[in-house]
């Protein structure tokens, strides 16, 4: 007598916590992670390397830029006014000495 699949589609229907635990050791699950994230679908949209200097150059300016506002009187205003006078500065020397 056949069953018809009722078996096999019980046993799918069954509450999750029935169904045995995914016991996988660590050190495989990081493996198999590394393997399925270096396939090329996931890297498609990387940004390539001018972009990624690039980024890396203005966030290490944004850095230095924050640091200075933190150290300079009157925070980011204060630097902006000390920012304009160098300019000014430099502007005069090039003026000056031609």
């Amino acid at each position: 007598m056949s069953t018809g699949g009722l078996i096999t589609r019980s046993a799918a229907l069954r509450p999750a916590a029935e169904q045995p635990p995914v016991t996988t050791p660590r050190e495989p699950a990081r493996e198999a992670a590394e393997r399925e994230l270096s396939k090329p679908l996931y890297h498609q949209d990387d940004p390539g390397l001018l972009q990624r200097a690039l980024d890396r150059f203005w966030d290490w300016v944004g850095t230095l830029f924050d640091h200075a506002s933190g150290a300079t009187p009157g925070g980011a205003l204060g630097l902006a006014a000390i920012a304009v006078l160098v300019a000014l500065a430099v502007a005069a020397l090039w003026w000056r000495l031609g």
